[in-house]
């Protein structure tokens, strides 16, 4: 699944963080910060796994980030509900 940090481990949000992400079709801190009620510095290292496993786009500007995985493999890699 991952690329140079594999064997590490993620938050535990990180699973209901991205499929939450895929539901809204966009990503950023700020939503991660008001759903999960959590801290910029952990909803940013949550968005910053996202996008080195190329689960979302970088960041351009004050945008939300691009959405790259679908449901289908979102279930794939983590199962459904």
């Amino acid at each position: 699944m991952g690329n140079d940090n594999s064997d590490d481990k993620f938050d535990e949000l990180f699973v209901p963080a991205l499929k939450c992400c895929i539901e809204n079709k966009s990503a950023s801190i700020s939503m991660i910060q008001r759903r999960f009620k959590l801290g910029y510095a952990r909803a940013g290292k949550i968005i910053c796994d996202m996008e080195q496993h190329h689960f979302i786009s970088p960041q351009d500007g004050a945008k939300s980030r691009q959405v790259l995985i679908s449901m289908d493999q979102f279930n794939e890699l983590f199962g459904e509900d």
